[in-house]
C-alpha cells in the first residue's frame, strides 16, 4: 500500500501599488444659459471656489485666465468639499445647475442637480487600479444671515452685495486589483510522503 501526504499550497496575495488620479478642474453651469463658472481656463467666464477643510483650494483668477485645481487621490477613502459660486444674477426658487468634472485631462459628462433635488451618485472615472466616483452634488442658495454668506464675487474672493450658491461635492475613490494581479499562486513546500509496506 503507498500512502501520499497532500501536498501544502502557499497562496501569496499581491497588492499592486496605487496609482493616482488627478482632478483638473470644474464648470458650474446654469442649465439653458451661458453662465459658466469655470476654473480650467480657456473662457472669459465666472470662477467657482472649492473649500476643503475650510482651506479655498481654487483662490480665483481676477483677471480670468487659466487655472486648475490639481487636487490628487493616490488612497482609498471619501474626499467631501463644498463650493462657493457668486449669485449676482439673483437667482432663488427652484434652480438648476449643471457640474462638469476634468479627471486626468478628461472631461467627464453633466451631472445635474437643484435647489430642490440633489445628485446622488453614478459618474465614475476610473484609471489604473484607482476609480473615482461622484456620490454626492448638491447646492442652496440662502440669504445671508439665515445659512447664507457674501464670500466671492464673479472674478474674486471678495462679497459682491450677493448671497453665494453654497455647495457640496462628494468622492469616493477605491482601489481595483489589475486582471492578472489579483493573487500569486505559489507551491509553497510541497512535501510528498510515501510509505511502502511490504
Amino acid at each position: 500500500m503507498k500512502k501520499i501526504a497532500a501536498a501544502a499550497l502557499c497562496l501569496v496575495v499581491v497588492s499592486p501599488a496605487m496609482g493616482s488620479i488627478t482632478w483638473d478642474g470644474a464648470r458650474f453651469i446654469r442649465s439653458g444659459l451661458a453662465e459658466w463658472y469655470d476654473d480650467i481656463g480657456g473662457n472669459s467666464v465666472s470662477n467657482i471656489y472649492f473649500l476643503s477643510e475650510g482651506d479655498m483650494l481654487y483662490t480665483g483668477n481676477d483677471s480670468g485666465g487659466e487655472h486648475w485645481l490639481n487636487e490628487s487621490f493616490d488612497s482609498e477613502g471619501v474626499y467631501a468639499y463644498t463650493f462657493l459660486a457668486s449669485n449676482n444674477l439673483g437667482q432663488t426658487g427652484t434652480t438648476v445647475y449643471d457640474l462638469e468634472l476634468n479627471f486626468d485631462g478628461v472631461e467627464m459628462g453633466l451631472i445635474q442637480a437643484s435647489t430642490t433635488s440633489d445628485y446622488t451618485g453614478g459618474l465614475i472615472y476610473t484609471s489604473g487600479n484607482l476609480q473615482i466616483e461622484v456620490t454626492h452634488f448638491g447646492f442652496d442658495i440662502l440669504p445671508v444671515g439665515q445659512g447664507g454668506v457674501d464670500e466671492v464675487s464673479n472674478f474674486g474672493s471678495t462679497a459682491d452685495g450677493a448671497a453665494d450658491i453654497m455647495g457640496h461635492l462628494q468622492f469616493t475613490v477605491t482601489s481595483i486589483p489589475a486582471p492578472g494581479s489579483l493573487a500569486l499562486l505559489g507551491l509553497g513546500g510541497v512535501a510528498t510522503c510515501s510509505r511502502r509496506r511490504r
